[in-house]
């Protein structure tokens, strides 16, 4: 703004509007950074409002010692910014004649616009180019000497895309760095506007120029290898995290898995990026995210860049298990595993995206044991609703070999309890109606068919209630006794899938259940020899073929009563005075009940 209102007002110099403005003892270039009081003057003197003079200015942010100075919506570095020489791009000039911001920042080595190499010094007679001389931005400041001519050495074209994205990532006008951020990861929007810049270059250098930055940092670099570092560095942001892990995996894989000295090299490269002039942590946080092979010890840098690796402790932790059962999944193919070794120890790391998968798999499902508290069923009915897909199984394998035990997603066990609960009716329930524990002892003679009678539930064939008791779905289901006994004995595998998870035996709980008797008659009919029984994890263990052949023979008491509508003692009084006593602790023959009271049921 000065140098050209200078040099329409011919005077050749600068020097004339500074000191009417009082700025005599200030240089050209560091006017913007120099404190607030001279916009009214300097205004004044070149005809525009004092806000114009305020939009341009470069004031210190902060105190001066943090050398970071305002760049438009953003910052700069201070020593990032050339205030002693003019920076020009011939080329750029030609077609618009005034000066670009951007020229200034010293991170550029070329025109964002036109790609053409930065000049600061006239190529006829090497005179350094100034700001106190007002004879165009686009002339040399030897008035003798001509217009400086169009460079001849441009960008490379594999450069120009990152490169116009750092350009604009460190850009002066708003604008532009707005649209540049808008097109990143969000993350980014959060970081200073100098670790963006920071983090960029660092990043660019540590995988183009082997990650050694001279002590003078940005400024300290050849001008062809800055614009490599930033122009990489803009790219790996734009696309990130995947373009700095696949940066990373194309560098190994060029040096055929590269030495061990190499990677170090490229880890601590990759850490010292991780350390920018501001915002040090949020940014730590941001490349542990995006490569946390980085973060690990020597021994394991990269391990698995091509797909993430966790140790094995580590994936026994998110699965929940012991490192013996992680080991049996990984040698029954559930996982991959890979071994390094550090310190002359071996250890075994996993892929983290199977272990993700497993721990989701297992953390959406649930064991049958919930299935069963929930549903309020015994638990080869559960196995058998899952069975039949009514309730979905979860079929990852790591949830296949989970103690050995089926499991259900959680949210389809959620909409099957849902399912009953809303086909219940919602007026008061009959005299007659009980619970639908009680009711399932009119049925004998197999598995008891709860499958099918809580499909017939949802599907408004079976009318039902919900009492206001707390408990399982069953344990609050009224219903008519004799609407539930129309529904007969199932067999074993009856409308399941073949691949369904069936156990063999069952407990003597459910067992007593299937055969209508007191928990009590169990050890009477082990000791009579009528069922075996084998140590469980948590109770005695019956075969089920053993308690089904058993059902199939045998009435007990209770079943009389259930279907007689009598009192288990009058019951059992009617079925004596004809039969005599008990004959086994199962009750009477089915066949001698059935034949002596078919007219009573």
């Amino acid at each position: 703004m000065i140098a050209t209102s200078a040099r329409l007002n011919v005077l050749g110099n600068v020097t004339p509007t500074l000191t009417a403005a009082g700025l005599s003892r200030v240089r050209p270039g560091t006017i913007g950074m120099t404190p607030s009081g001279y916009e009214e003057a300097l205004a004044a003197r070149l005809g525009c409002r004092p806000d114009d003079v305020r939009a341009a200015a470069t004031p210190y942010i902060g105190p001066e010692r943090n050398g970071i100075v305002r760049w438009g919506s953003g910052a700069l570095v201070r020593a990032h910014l050339e205030t002693r020489r003019r920076r020009v791009a011939p080329s750029a000039l030609a077609s618009a004649p005034h000066h670009r911001a951007a020229w200034m920042n010293l991170m550029l080595d070329y025109c964002p616009e036109t790609l053409e190499r930065l000049i600061d010094a006239c190529p006829r007679c090497l005179r350094p180019l100034g700001w106190r001389s007002a004879w165009g931005i686009g002339h040399c400041d030897d008035p003798d000497c001509e217009v400086l001519p169009v460079g001849s050495e441009f960008l490379t074209t594999e450069l120009a895309s990152g490169y116009r994205m750092f350009a604009e990532l460190g850009s002066p006008v708003p604008e532009e760095r707005s649209r540049r951020l808008a097109a990143m990861a969000p993350e980014f929007a959060a970081l200073h506007p100098v670790a963006i810049l920071d983090f960029a270059f660092r990043l660019g250098t540590a995988l183009d120029a082997g990650g050694r930055v001279g002590r003078g940092g940005v400024c300290d670099m050849p001008g062809d290898a800055r614009a490599r570092s930033v122009a990489t560095g803009a790219e790996l942001l734009q696309a990130w995290p995947g373009a700095l892990r696949e940066a990373v995996r194309s560098a190994i894989a060029a040096d055929d898995g590269r030495t061990a000295a190499a990677r170090r090299s490229l880890k601590a490269s990759l850490l010292r990026a991780a350390t920018p002039r501001s915002g040090g942590d949020a940014v730590e946080a941001m490349l542990r995210d995006a490569i946390p092979e980085v973060f690990v010890e020597v021994g394991r840098v990269f391990s698995g860049i091509d797909r993430a690796m966790i140790l094995g402790s580590e994936s026994a932790r998110r699965l929940c298990v012991t490192h013996a059962e992680l080991a049996a999944a990984s040698q029954n193919g559930v996982f991959t595993e890979e071994a390094v070794h550090e310190g002359g120890y071996r250890r075994v790391q996993y892929v983290e995206a199977e272990i993700v998968a497993a721990a989701a798999a297992r953390r959406d499902s649930v064991p049958i044991g919930v299935v069963v508290k929930s549903i309020g069923a015994p638990l080869y009915a559960c196995e058998r609703i899952i069975g039949s897909g009514a309730i979905e199984r979860e079929r990852h394998p790591f949830a296949l070999t989970l103690h050995g035990q089926p499991r259900a997603v959680k949210a389809s066990l959620e909409d099957y309890v849902t399912s009953v609960e809303r086909a219940c009716r919602a007026t008061p329930p009959p005299a007659d109606a009980v619970g639908l524990q009680p009711a399932m002892r009119s049925i004998g003679g197999g598995l008891k068919p709860w499958r099918r009678v809580l499909a017939a539930v949802i599907a408004g064939a079976l009318p039902c209630w919900l009492s206001p008791a707390e408990g399982s779905l069953a344990d609050r289901m009224l219903v008519r006794q004799s609407d539930v006994a129309r529904f007969s004995a199932v067999e074993n595998g009856d409308g399941v899938s073949d691949d369904a998870h069936l156990s063999t035996a069952m407990s003597q709980l459910d067992a007593m259940a299937v055969l209508n008797l007191k928990q009590t008659e169990g050890p009477r009919l082990l000791d009579a020899g009528l069922i075996t029984a084998a140590a469980g994890r948590r109770s005695l263990l019956i075969p089920i073929a053993q308690v089904v052949s058993l059902a199939r023979e045998w009435i007990s008491t209770a079943e009389i009563a259930a279907n007689t509508a009598l009192s288990p003692a009058r019951a059992y009084r009617m079925v004596e005075a004809v039969l005599g006593p008990k004959p086994s602790p199962a009750g009477w023959l089915r066949t001698d009940y059935d034949r002596a009271f078919s007219s009573v049921t």
